[in-house]
Parts: structure tokens; sequence; C-alpha cells
């Protein structure tokens, strides 16, 4: 089974695909275009059996300038590189270019392929070498040997076959995940078959009748068949050269770039936040310079942002935000390549720390914060990474798991170990960083302790506004939850939208109209005063008589049935009761209900009108049944009996 890639690289004309032919006997040009001018213009597979009886993938890829987004498109999952440079020209143009790429992409491992030694003498042979082994000392192919090949004799060849059996014996590392990735490289119609797409697996596995994404369109897809190298297998696995026949999606709707993986990992974006290094021998990375953009087999135009700098230099390092004028596919840790928009040329490779974050702008010391923690930090570290940037609002497990793109169970049991040590804060089905919520409780309280100070607020604050009267928006179950913590701790009360402090309560005076109220409506029970009756108690008309009795029934001492109707709690209670024992016996009328509490028609029916808005009953024709509030009493009582 074929389970490593062995990529090309190199300048056009310096032997790649002759190489190949002399290695595995297969010429990988199969276009007829490039069998017309004899240059690689896409790239082209062949698999190869090495003496250890090992079989890999060799990938053919293109050397000429215009098709370097093709050889990009061929290199993104290698394990090993076999450059080529041709003993009779030296270092060429795209020799730098490629072994850029190669250098960007992270590529550790491959053999430098002198070719066509049998042109040249034993000095030019050794001037190359060296012109070689200077160009390669700063990459990371700095310890790769070099190996004099002619590829038309056969020269050479076994040794080659030798050393890049030894190198591949040791296994690559690399970003592992557990779902499904194929970045797809080719497409085209089978017969019988239908679309068939071809890539490198990057990660995971895939069966014969799997379900998959296909990214950024959304389509699902299922596996029909799986091929690897033409042979016909039940599954394939990372890192194998695969052959997916698919259902649900015509020929047309897929393009090289797009991306198969499995269902709900992972989102297209327009946006990605990465560190990039910039070619020593290109310009000046500038704001919102226009690029391409690739990533996988992907190439998209788009702009790049600088964070940190105005610029970046030429041989320098940044963080960056590419902005992309389509949707792909990434996932953190990818590698990637920026290239000029015009002329097209490689100006930096970098690494994908965010794949899917919101717009930032530069020069923010918390954004560099954020994303160094993101490159380097324990997991522990990246999940408090993504609770304390989102300070205004708690973050869901799986939230937390798409954005690092990990699974659900190890995110959640992350969190739980940083809830025991006293790192977050559970938030029912969310999660928040402990000191994020302790940042908000010490605004509150600052806030509540102004207002005590001030003593001029006894109607109490209103909920929004002390809401925002944070430095930062934070939503609504978070500010319940912290505020009623302060009110466990009795800070503060709550009486429906308003919130209380200790000293915001009724000046004397306002306590001595309460009590005259609270004396009138009791002794009126049933029979509620009429509002100028109410005013004569208070000594209070028109607008501060409304004003005192908005106060009264915030703070809980009253009740207003209507604007004109009002209650103590006492006696509403009591008409609650009354309905219930109605209802119990067998639903009520409002006859019923006259009877029973001896109220007239002007009381009952907006008595019963307010149980019905407020749930303790609800209309059922001419009748009245049990509301939600009074199915839950009800309960409640079976309960204790």
């Amino acid at each position: 089974m074929i389970r490593r890639v062995v990529g090309t690289a190199g300048h056009i004309d310096h032997g790649k695909t002759t190489l190949v032919h002399a290695l595995t006997g297969i010429d990988t040009d199969r276009l007829k275009e490039e069998k017309e001018r004899k240059i690689s213009i896409d790239i082209g597979f062949a698999p190869l059996t090495l003496p250890s009886g090992e079989r890999v993938a060799v990938i053919d890829v293109p050397g000429h300038e215009r098709f370097v987004k093709n050889m990009l498109a061929g290199v993104g999952g290698i394990d090993a590189v076999l450059f080529t440079i041709a003993a009779d020209e030296g270092v060429m143009p795209q020799s730098r270019e490629h072994l850029e790429i190669i250098h960007f992409l992270g590529v550790d491992r491959g053999l430098i392929v002198l070719t066509k030694k049998d042109l040249v003498d034993e000095e030019m042979l050794e001037l190359v070498s060296d012109e070689v082994r200077e160009l390669f000392a700063s990459t990371s192919l700095a310890h790769a040997e070099i190996v004099a090949v002619s590829s038309t004799t056969g020269d050479g060849i076994p040794d080659v076959l030798a050393k890049l059996d030894a190198l591949l014996q040791e296994p690559v590392q690399r970003p592992e995940h557990a779902w499904f990735r194929l970045p797809v490289d080719r497409v085209f119609a089978s017969r019988g078959f239908g679309t068939v797409v071809t890539g490198t697996v990057w990660s995971g596995s895939v069966s014969v009748g799997d379900r998959l994404s296909l990214l950024p369109s959304g389509k699902e897809v299922r596996v029909r068949k799986v091929e690897v190298f033409h042979e016909e297998v039940e599954s394939a696995a990372s890192s194998q050269r695969t052959a997916l026949a698919l259902h649900g999606v015509d020929r047309d709707e897929v393009e090289r770039g797009d991306v198969l993986v499995t269902p709900r990992v992972l989102t297209p974006t327009h946006m990605i936040d990465a560190r990039i290094r910039m070619s020593a021998s290109a310009g000046e990375l500038r704001p919102r310079q226009r690029i391409r953009f690739h990533i996988g087999a992907a190439e998209l135009l788009g702009r790049v942002i600088p964070l940190e700098t105005e610029t970046i230099q030429p041989g320098g390092e940044g963080l960056v935000q590419v902005r992309l004028e389509r949707p792909v596919v990434a996932a953190n840790q990818d590698r990637l390549i920026i290239r000029s928009y015009s002329p097209a040329r490689t100006i930096a490779g970098g690494v994908v720390l965010d794949a899917n974050p919101p717009k930032r702008k530069s020069g923010r010391e918390t954004t560099a914060t954020f994303l160094t923690m993101m490159e380097s930090g324990s997991q522990a570290n990246q999940i408090a990474a993504i609770l304390t940037q989102s300070y205004e609002s708690s973050q869901s497990a799986a939230s937390i798991a798409d954005r690092l793109q990990e699974s659900e169970p190890v995110v959640r049991e992350e969190l739980q170990a940083m809830e025991q040590r006293g790192e977050v804060l559970a938030l029912g089905g969310a999660w928040i960083a402990t000191a994020t919520a302790d940042a908000i409780r010490g605004e509150l309280r600052s806030y509540l302790e102004d207002v005590k100070k001030k003593g001029n607020r006894e109607s109490g604050i209103p909920r929004e506004e002390l809401r925002k009267s944070l430095s930062k928006v934070v939503e609504l179950p978070l500010f319940s939850r912290l505020l009623q913590e302060l009110v466990d701790e009795e800070i503060c009360s709550v009486h429906e939208d308003r919130i209380l402090t200790e000293r915001a309560g009724l000046s004397p005076a306002m306590e001595r109209r309460a009590k005259a109220l609270d004396e009138l409506l009791a002794e009126r029970r049933f029979l509620a005063p009429s509002l100028d009756e109410i005013g004569a108690a208070l000594d209070l008309a028109g607008k501060e008589r409304s004003q005192a009795l908005e106060l009264f029934a915030r703070l809980g001492r009253i009740v207003k049935v209507t604007p004109e109707l009002v209650y103590r709690p006492a006696e509403l209670e009591a008409l609650r009761g009354i309905v219930r024992g109605l209802v119990v016996e067998g639903g009520m009328d409002i006859g019923a209900f006259r009877d029973a509490s001896g109220l007239s028609r002007k009381y009952s029916v907006p008595v019963l009108e307010y149980f019905d808005r407020t749930g303790w009953t609800r209309r059922s024709g001419n009748e009245r049944v049990a509301g939600p509030q009074m199915e839950r009493s009800l309960e409640e009582s079976k309960g204790e009996s």
C-alpha cells in the first residue's frame, strides 16, 4: 500500500520528468500539449517501488514560472522532495523560487539531484555542487544530500533510490486530525462512476460509503469508489495519493482547490490570520497589498494587512490578516504561500494561526498576544485566549472546538479541568474566563458603589442602564449571572427591571405615603380604591401620584392590575387562591368568580384578564382553565403531598 508522497521541484528543463521516468518507468507528461512542447504544464503522478519494497507516490510538478501555481497544487502534502538542478546550467531563477516554496512549506527532507551529469566534467560538477550547497545552506533542506545522476544513461539512479528509501524510513511529523481532509488537485468525469477527484489525503481516512462535505460550496457527497494509484481499495488514509468517485455532485461543480472533509469540522472563510516570513528578494509588504494566496491546491486573490507594524520588510516576519476575494478552506497550522499579484512571484510563506478570525485592525497589542498564544501555547492556553478575546460573551465547548478545530469531547474535558483550577467559569452550557468574569463583576461593584454614595436613585437603576454602564456590552445571560451573584452577596436587590442598592430605598416621606396606601388597600381588601382615593391618601395628584405608584410597584409593595386598579400582593394572592379552587373543582366563568369573590363585573373582568396575562389562567371559550403558572403550582402541591 502506498503511504508516502515524494514531489519534484526545480527549474524548467532541469530533468524532473526524465528523472521520474528513470525511477519509475512512467512518463508523467499526460497532456498532449506537454508532449508537443516537451515541458510539464500540470502535475503528473507515478508509483515508485523502493529497494526496501515500500511503494511511494511521486508527484512531478512543472518548472516553468507560468505554472508555479500548478507546482504549488502538487507539493502541499509531500513527505520528501527530489530537487533537481541541471549540472550543465546550475542554479536558475525557478530553482530559487521552488526552493523558497519548499522552505516556506516546511519540507525538511529530500535529495538534491544534479541531473545531466553526463554533459559536464568533474570540475564543472564540483562547481555546481558548491553553488548548490551555498544556496541551500539557510533553508529547510540545508542537510539534504547531493546526488549526481544521468537519467538517460541510468548513472546514479540506484543511488537516488537507495538514499530516498533511507530518507523515508522515519515517519514525517505533521499536524494530524482524526477527521478526513483531501485538497482536490484534479477532477474529471469517469464513465460509469461519474465525478472523480484526486489528491493527497492530509488527515484521517475515507471509506466507500462515507459521506463528506465538498467545501467551500458545502455540497454533501457520498464516496462510491476509492482508489490508491489505480488500485481499488475499501479505504485510504493520511499521506496516500487517492482518487475518489463521488455521488451527489457533477463534474462542473468541483474545481482544483476545493476540499473534501468530514462534515461539520471546517468552515469556509474569507479571512485568515497567519505568521509569515518574507522572501529576502521580495519588496516590502504594504498594507492592503493585493496578493495571490496559495493553500493546499487552492489559489485565490486577496489583500494582506500587517497586524503588528505598518509594513513587513524583505527577509522579515510578522503577523498578518489575509482577506480573500473568495472563500477558502483552511485549518490551524496549515502552511501557506503568498505571491505578488503582478508579476506573480513568491514573496512570503507562513503558517495559519486562526483559520476563522474576526476582522482585525493593525497595531493592537491584544491581537498579537492572542495569535502568539494560538501559535505556541498549550491547548488550555489557547482556550483561555479564545475566551479572553470574546470578552463580552460566553463560548460553548462546541464553538471553542470549532475555533481550535478539535473534537468537542476533548475541549470539554480540558474546560472541566480548567474549571477545577479556577481558570474558567461555567455558565449553563457555555464558559467564560474567570478573569473576565472578575473584571465585569468589578465594574458592576464600582458602579453600584457610586450610586450608593450619591444616594439619589431611590427608584433604582434600570437593568439595561446598568448593563450599558460596562466598558463593553456583555451578553444578557452572563450579565444576569453576575448580577445574581451580587444580589446573593446582598450588594443590591432586583425588583422587576430595576436594581436597588442598599441606600436606594424610600425616603422617609415616601415611606409614610407607602404605609398610608398599605392601610387603605388592606381596609378595602378586594374592592380596590379609585385613583382619586389613592391620591387623597398619598396627598399627591397627577404625575406625582403616578410616579409614586410606579415606584411602589417596582419595590413590590403593590401590584398594578391596570393603570387604575391597584392591589396589595396579599389580596391578589387571595384572589389567585379563589380562582385555583374554582378551576380545580371543574372550571369557572366570570359569574362563578363574582359569586366566590363578591366582586362586581367592574373588578372581576380586569382581575381575570390580569391572571390570563400573567399565566395563572387561560381562556377556553367562556371559561378559564389552569395556565402555565397554575399548572406548575398544582404539580408542586402534588409533590409536597
